[in-house]
């Protein structure tokens, strides 16, 4: 019984691992952090967003781990 316990928490850490890395676009990031376009964008150039990655000559996306810890990471009311 343990081993196969073992073997799910393996499982479970990949697919949690797997999903924090997934590429997503800026209408999702729009979607999580309540923010738009411009605030993205400007706040990615001051530093206080994650910057995201190119894709291609015109796209951008972001790691949806990394927009998970800086909504995790803001004050609440």
């Amino acid at each position: 019984m343990e081993k196969a316990k073992s073997k799910r928490t393996i499982e479970t850490e990949l697919a949690f691992q797997l999903m924090r890395s997934r590429l997503i676009r800026r209408k999702e990031v729009e979607k999580y952090t309540g923010l738009k376009k411009s605030s993205i964008y400007q706040k990615a150039k001051d530093g206080t967003f994650p910057a995201g990655v190119k894709v291609s000559e015109r796209a951008r996306a972001w790691r949806l781990g990394d927009v998970l810890d800086w909504t995790a990471s803001r004050p609440t009311a």
